[in-house]
């Protein structure tokens, strides 16, 4: 484990040691999808794709998988609204 600013920092979605209810993936879509595949597995069931982390194979797993999913949308811009 590392950290970054005191916050403990976990190399993978699946070696986070408690219950996570939502993922907001800034990644390159390569690494999307590998990641959404990690939140299925650990039971993630919201995921939230950053302008530019979005993978159509990313999104599809999710859909196929019953995520919900949230892509093209900026959490920035949004919760200044």
């Amino acid at each position: 484990m590392n950290e970054v600013d005191g916050k403990i920092c976990y190399k993978s979605v699946i070696d986070i040691p408690f219950e996570v209810e939502v993922a907001n993936l800034v990644t390159p879509p390569s690494i999307t999808d590998s990641v959404v595949k990690d939140c299925f597995q650990k039971r993630i069931k919201k995921v939230w794709m950053q302008s530019g982390a979005e993978s159509q194979a990313a999104i599809k797993f999710c859909n196929d998988n019953n995520m919900e999913v949230i892509y093209g949308v900026c959490v920035m811009l949004e919760s200044l609204k």
